[in-house]
């Protein structure tokens, strides 16, 4: 098949599932087109044969934010006639599945075959809602139109059904984990008496809670040695440092930012527990 693959470029679970779907896709030989405004992190350095079709904003005085939404249906819609694309599969409803339906409109206008398009929910589209009501219908409208709909846990399944009227079925599939590069490693301080390590991986937004983290490792010194480490960066970085401060465990804790070409394998490899939010 010929699959669009439309993500955020930036280092988050719903760019990393796209990125990582669509080469496990081009593993089984069906030929991937990937769409954003910058190459995504996990494609960074691969060498397979996947397209990548850069979405081009333009900067117009008249318009006070650049209308990516609509320059990603132009994008979506020219590549499917040029490639035949078969279907497109988006990352967000907002505002990837809307940009995914002008284009299935558009290539129907145009006389190209029926576009499907698939839907994977991830947190902020219901997050989203919740700070802004006037998206409300459009993503509901976005879900319902979809020709399938994904979802990345059950609580955020529940959560969609509880705040939409959705009509569609929301298929459960879970965030993958390749055992093949994470796993432990042979001399992890997890089988010896070295300091154990909690591994927290996030973007730093509010909703991960990064100072409960800290508050965790406050609990655990009192009754093993561990450490922290913190991976990746974001708004709340520095909340994080300034909770670790007051409550005295700084020295304990460990920040490291994410590039292109670390993964983080060898801290993974080297946890005892890792810190997760629902």
């Amino acid at each position: 098949m010929k699959i669009g693959m439309v993500c955020y470029p930036s280092i988050g679970g719903s760019g990393i599932v796209a990125s990582e779907l669509g080469k496990g896709l081009m593993d089984r030989g069906h030929e991937i087109h990937f769409f954003s405004y910058d190459l995504p992190h996990r494609l960074a350095g691969d060498e397979r044969r996947y397209h990548f079709h850069h979405v081009d904003v333009p900067l117009y005085p008249v318009f006070r934010f650049p209308p990516y939404t609509l320059a990603l249906a132009t994008r979506l819609t020219e590549v499917a006639q040029e490639h035949d694309l078969d279907l497109i599969h988006v990352h967000y409803a907002i505002p990837h599945s809307t940009s995914g339906l002008l284009a299935k409109m558009m290539a129907c206008h145009y006389n190209h075959k029926d576009l499907k398009i698939i839907t994977t929910l991830h947190g902020t589209d219901i997050d989203l809602v919740g700070w802004e009501p006037s998206y409300r219908t459009i993503v509901e409208y976005s879900i319902n139109s979809s020709d399938a709909v994904t979802a990345v846990s059950n609580n955020l399944k529940s959560a969609t059904l509880e705040k939409f009227k959705v009509n569609r079925d929301i298929h459960v599939i879970y965030n993958p984990i390749d055992t093949t590069v994470f796993h432990p490693a042979p001399n992890s301080p997890v089988n010896n008496h070295s300091p154990k390590t909690i591994l927290h991986v996030s973007n730093f937004r509010p909703v991960k809670r990064v100072q409960d983290a800290v508050k965790v490792l406050d609990l655990a010194r009192n009754h093993l040695p561990v450490r922290l480490v913190f991976l990746g960066d974001g708004p709340d970085r520095d909340l994080a440092e300034k909770t670790a401060r007051q409550l005295g465990v700084l020295d304990r804790v460990v920040f490291r930012r994410i590039c292109p070409e670390y993964r983080g394998t060898a801290e993974a490899g080297g946890s005892a527990a890792f810190h997760l939010q629902q």
